[in-house]
């Protein structure tokens, strides 16, 4: 459970299939997952299901993933899967990049009966919003940002130059997106 599956290749080595998740046989459990842009050579970029499997494929985004044949999957989802774009960052460390904007349609839309795991990859408690995240990291939609802003010299003489000091603080978890600082001088 709460796993992001991203950028995964099913080439022609295997079978080329289930770029994501491929799920054969026996009793599985996909919940709370984000499984988006994986492809196959062959079919199922996102879900692969084969053979006699039984159990529950619930509260997913399965999106982006790409095949010559049954893009996301070759099964039927349960209604509770989504396919939207997960709204990732984008930038930052490996990790980082995959963390989700604070108006992810994944926030707040894993399985509300969940037992997944107590805490999310960074160690924060989850759920934090009425029901898990789906993926790797509890967002809570909402950012902390702290600005400081100095100046020097101080005083400042007449016709000296004033060089200004801006310091933004995100003092959260969550990475902010499109922030931008306007000062405007007397």
């Amino acid at each position: 459970e709460n796993n992001t599956i991203v950028g995964n290749v099913a080439s022609t080595t295997g079978d080329g299939r289930g770029g994501g998740v491929y799920v054969q046989a026996g009793t599985v459990a996909v919940t709370n997952n984000v499984i988006a842009n994986n492809q196959a050579v062959n079919i199922a970029g996102g879900i692969y299901f084969e053979g006699a499997w039984s159990g529950t494929v619930t509260y997913n985004d399965v999106f982006g993933n790409t095949a010559p044949n049954n893009s996301d999957s070759n099964g039927a989802l349960a209604v509770s899967n989504i396919s939207l774009d997960p709204l990732f960052v984008s930038s930052g460390s490996a990790v980082d990049q995959y963390r989700v904007a604070v108006n992810s349609p994944v926030i707040d839309a894993g399985d509300p009966a969940s037992v997944a795991p107590g805490t999310d990859y960074d160690g924060q408690a989850r759920p934090i919003g009425p029901h898990w995240d789906m993926g790797f990291v509890e967002t809570d939609g909402q950012t902390d940002l702290a600005l400081l802003m100095s100046g020097t010299p101080n005083p400042i003489a007449g016709g000296a130059v004033l060089t200004y000091h801006l310091t933004v603080t995100n003092n959260h978890g969550t990475t902010a997106i499109g922030v931008a600082v306007t000062d405007t001088l007397p």
